[in-house]
């Protein structure tokens, strides 16, 4: 737990906690009034709001850690849980934010606000608000903006140079796309629209095809230690990806084979866990007890997190590799930027002229990888377990529109 004092207090962290660090910055500067209306926005009502708001970012629940919590006079608390990409509500991180809270300050003195990119509440919150009536609220950080944005002329000198400045780290983390483009902009935009969204859904559907005979190589490598998680997939750009289930794995999405257009790769991954407390714990135990010194000794093997923070990872986000770990013995517990989620693995160039090499190399990876970690069955080991597949498959893969 921490406040946001200065300027560099809000600067750390990835872009998410920068977006929320600067907003809560900037409402223990301004009046009271005005922290009051951003949360009224929400139809989440202050109080009172005489005294300036006192803010903590990252304070520790026995469950979660919220990314903010905003305290008003009486006391009030606002306990703020904010996404910058879409569909990344947790049902499950906010009702451990709620229990968190409530133990810590009384279930009377707090409310729960999500804020994030989306236009209306997902349904999660939907379902929580009704468990918790007038308890539970939705922000749209549009609406934050276009409303900071507006006060800006009202405001005195000194609020509008920390409203400057919030502008300038929310634009920093991208979050400026919310804004409407300007008249030269979106003139550019329309003239090149028709070609542009042609070619991107032809790239999507050419690289998921290639996706699914990667994949089918992938689990006949494996005999049957494997098979296709047909539920957990992307078919978007700028990251396409396809889960994979192995027997004996500690989660069902054991495996990921991925095609990262945004930095030309193409790759497979392991579960370690993904924002799960019990997946946690047992991948902790199998790395500290052997799976350390084997990640170690594969100089070519790497550990890699979900990036959804640059400009390039869209609304889907994709997998990115994490530097400082190869060849190392490490504890991801230790590492911040493996609190929530976790993989290793191998990726390469991605060479869209030859699948058949693709393939066969991805197919390698993850046999080496189900032999050095899984529980592979010796009929999946002889050979080199890799069984090539035929000329034309790929043909025979369904396009996004005729996919199960």
């Amino acid at each position: 737990m921490r406040g946001v004092s200065h300027m560099p207090d809000v600067l750390k962290g990835p872009q998410e906690d920068r977006c929320t660090n600067a907003l809560v910055w900037l409402l223990q500067r301004c009046s009271p009034e005005m922290a009051s209306q951003v949360l009224s926005l929400a139809g989440l009502t202050i109080r009172e709001p005489l005294e300036p708001v006192q803010g903590r970012i990252q304070e520790s629940f026995p469950r979660s850690r919220p990314d903010a919590i905003l305290e008003f006079q009486g006391p009030q608390y606002v306990v703020i849980e904010t996404k910058i990409h879409p569909g990344m509500c947790s049902i499950r991180q906010l009702r451990n934010h709620y229990f968190g809270a409530a133990r810590r300050f009384g279930e009377e003195r707090i409310s729960l606000l999500f804020l994030s990119v989306e236009r209306s509440a997902p349904r999660e919150i939907t379902l929580l608000s009704k468990r918790f009536p007038g308890k539970i609220f939705f922000l749209a950080w549009q609406q934050v903006l276009l409303f900071l944005q507006a006060k800006r002329a009202t405001l005195d000198y000194a609020e509008q140079v920390f409203l400057g400045e919030f502008f300038a780290c929310i634009r920093a983390a991208k979050l400026w796309r919310l804004f409407a483009m300007t008249t030269d902009e979106l003139k550019s935009f329309l003239a090149h629209f028709p070609d542009v969204w042609t070619k991107w859904v032809a790239a999507e559907n050419a690289l998921y095809a290639l996706l699914k005979v990667i994949c089918t190589q992938a689990v006949a490598s494996s005999g049957e230690s494997s098979e296709s998680e047909t539920d957990d997939f992307s078919d978007q750009l700028p990251c396409l990806y396809s889960a994979l289930k192995i027997r004996g794995w500690h989660t069902t999405s054991s495996a990921y084979v991925f095609i990262n257009a945004a930095l030309g790769k193409v790759g497979v991954v392991l579960t370690g866990y993904q924002d799960d407390r019990k997946q946690k714990e047992k991948l902790l135990d199998r790395w500290r007890e052997s799976f350390k010194n084997l990640f170690a000794a594969d100089s070519e093997i790497r550990t890699f997190a979900w990036e959804s923070d640059d400009e390039a990872a869209g609304d889907t986000g994709y997998f990115s590799p994490v530097q400082g770990t190869a060849g190392q013995v490490f504890d991801p517990s230790k590492i911040e930027v493996f609190t929530d989620y976790f993989y290793w693995g191998y990726w390469h160039d991605l060479d869209v002229s030859d699948s058949g090499k693709v393939s066969q190399l991805i197919a390698e990876d993850f046999n080496k990888l189900l032999t050095t970690y899984g529980s592979v069955p010796p009929a999946a080991r002889r050979g080199n377990g890799v069984n090539k597949v035929s000329k034309g498959t790929a043909a025979k893969v369904k396009t996004r529109d005729g996919k199960n």
